[in-house]
């Protein structure tokens, strides 16, 4: 069974391999190299099969390809980390090295204490595909059927007959890495019926502006601060 080594925010290409082994492309001396100065026993205790755990941007710095090449060299199976950043996730994907984004923005639009933490608190949801959620508003309730999960990439989600004309309008959220190692997010929220109005369209785009700013400030701090929020009983 393999190992998982563990690593915290921002570490950089020169943490993975300095810049003065950067001179060859001779996968053994990348692979002894491989984080010899951040941590000097790594290359000779990664056995094949290990796993890298980071947090979030991980593999900043540098644009070459010799960091996600040390630690393929090193024998790492795959790095799972918060969030990547753009280049080093490009190169890793380029020369095989398997990089899976595990991002707290996932969690947040795929589960019930997710979406209760940002947008409303009478959330219920299962990170199961077929499975109907449900979002209260202190008397109505919408429901929607999870479409769509793909982890750390996208949630989609089909409207059922609540809202006036919501039935069947989707909404998705697109997850990717962005610049500097943030995750983006893309929300569409589509198929509105031709009866609605602009001034309609208008305020329901102007609520989800609300709520996806909720949901950057939950992703970004951890507290949740829901737009809607309910008492408990």
């Amino acid at each position: 069974m393999g190992r998982i080594f563990k690593f915290g925010d921002a570490i950089s290409t020169d943490a993975i391999i300095p810049g003065r082994y950067n001179v060859t492309t001779d996968a053994a001396a990348l692979g002894k190299a491989c984080f010899i100065e951040a941590r000097p026993d790594f290359a000779s205790t990664a056995q094949p099969g290990d796993v890298i755990v980071g947090g979030r941007n991980f593999g900043c710095g540098s644009s070459r390809e010799h960091a996600p090449m040390a630690i393929k060299a090193a024998g790492i199976q795959a790095v799972i980390a918060r969030s990547f950043a753009r280049i080093f996730y490009r190169n890793a994907i380029n020369i095989g090295l398997p990089v899976l984004q595990c991002d707290a923005i996932y969690d947040a639009v795929s589960t019930a204490r997710g979406l209760a933490s940002f947008w409303t608190s009478a959330s219920q949801a299962d990170a199961k595909v077929g499975s109907i959620a449900s979002f209260g508003f202190g008397g109505p309730t919408q429901r929607m059927r999870v479409d769509e999960l793909k982890p750390g990439q996208r949630v989609k989600w089909t409207a059922l007959a609540d809202f006036p004309n919501w039935d069947g309008t989707t909404v998705t959220w697109d997850i990717s890495p962005a610049e500097n190692g943030e995750t983006g997010v893309l929300f569409r929220h589509a198929g509105w019926p031709d009866q609605v109005s602009q001034d309609d369209l208008g305020s329901i785009n102007y609520t989800w502006g609300l709520i996806v700013e909720r949901l950057k400030q939950y992703a970004e701090t951890g507290k949740p601060n829901p737009l809607f929020a309910f008492a408990t009983r």
